[in-house]
């Protein structure tokens, strides 16, 4: 945020380094829980001084659980792991009235029908409350670079089909936030497939070619343009 709102981003960001470096994360090692906790303390009163300029922003916060289909774990793995993910976020929603839930991907969601359909039952009230957002349309979530055209529109089609059958739910944005490469002619084939809006993150990886923008239109050859963003996203990996 500090690049984007600070009137004074160099005393800022000393600020939040020096925040930062006062969590002790060689107690955590040693398991020493008082050490550590007290650096935690330490921590949030150096980074007290920039909440003036956090409160300048609202920020909207959703829930995503990116799973990889079968990669370095059998697929009936992932089935498991889908299981255990959305009951999660099912359960997260019980306790927090606010929380809101965000998920691509049709596969999963045609394993929890088939084999859990008490879940997915619970998935379609929420759906329907608008607290669990379908996004992505795909079947899985590709690479966008390697796979064809054809092999694309097809996981539009087949996943986009499916949502709509099961949920009622017409997807609009697509969702790939993993992807290593992105073909120039997506925004064509979203558009055509009846995707307006496109959100990934992957580019901000790269540091050597930054991506100046955050939220702007994609065009393709053809002149096909998706509204693209690319959020701000804390990962944590369980």
């Amino acid at each position: 945020m500090i690049p984007t709102i600070s009137k004074n981003p160099a005393a800022d960001t000393a600020t939040l380094e020096k925040a930062i470096g006062s969590v002790d994360i060689a107690a955590l090692d040693a398991k020493d829980q008082a050490k550590f906790d007290a650096s935690l303390k330490r921590a949030q009163s150096n980074i007290e001084p920039l909440k003036p300029m956090e409160q300048q922003a609202t920020m909207h916060l959703t829930g995503n659980s990116h799973i990889d289909a079968a990669w370095l774990w059998p697929w009936t793995e992932t089935v498991d792991v889908v299981k255990r993910t959305f009951s999660t976020a099912l359960q997260l929603m019980n306790e927090y009235p606010d929380y809101t839930y965000t998920q691509s991907a049709a596969q999963y969601n045609a394993w929890l029908a088939d084999k859990y359909p008490q879940i997915n039952d619970q998935i379609k009230q929420r759906i329907k409350e608008g607290r669990w957002e379908i996004v992505g349309g795909m079947w899985v979530e590709p690479d966008l670079n390697m796979p064809d055209g054809e092999a694309q529109v097809r996981s539009i089609l087949v996943g986009k089909r499916w949502f709509q059958k099961e949920y009622g739910v017409d997807v609009r944005i697509g969702w790939n936030p993993d992807s290593f490469g992105y073909t120039w002619q997506l925004p064509q084939i979203y558009k055509r497939s009846g995707i307006d809006y496109f959100v990934t993150q992957k580019m901000t990886w790269n540091d050597t070619n930054q991506l100046p923008f955050k939220l702007f239109w994609w065009e393709s050859p053809d002149g096909s343009r998706v509204l693209t963003y690319f959020p701000m996203i804390t990962a944590i990996t369980i």
